[in-house]
């Protein structure tokens, strides 16, 4: 049981530091310099591409795991929202859209799986 929790735990973490190291990565001058096109790409990548992957796998792996989704995506959401209102502008918040959608479609498609496999 205690293993568990580490693991869902773990799965809960791991988008929220991939996030935050995207952004890092983007708004520093580690890789790019800040303001430049490749920086500009990164982040514009990371909203279009990145982002819904890693809510996509973590509907995914919340299934798997058999993990509370909206805590999940809950905690996801708010490190999104953090990033968002300090890198960001609010233009961001139609993207929270698709992260849900991601996530929960994610979700159902292990769900689905499942319930055909059983049959």
């Amino acid at each position: 049981m205690h293993k568990r929790r580490i693991v869902v735990g773990i799965h809960i973490i791991v988008p929220v530091l991939i996030m935050f190291t995207l952004v890092i990565l983007s708004f520093s001058n580690i890789v790019y310099d800040a303001g430049s096109l490749n920086s500009m790409n990164l982040i514009i990548e990371s909203l279009i591409l990145y982002y819904p992957i890693l809510f996509f796998v973590q509907g995914l792996v919340c299934a798997l795991l058999k993990a509370n989704i909206l805590l999940s995506l809950g905690i996801s959401l708010a490190a999104y929202m953090v990033i968002m209102f300090m890198w960001l502008n609010s233009s961001g918040l139609i993207y929270i859209l698709v992260y849900v959608l991601m996530g929960f479609l994610g979700y159902s498609l292990v769900l689905l799986v499942k319930k055909v496999m059983k049959q």
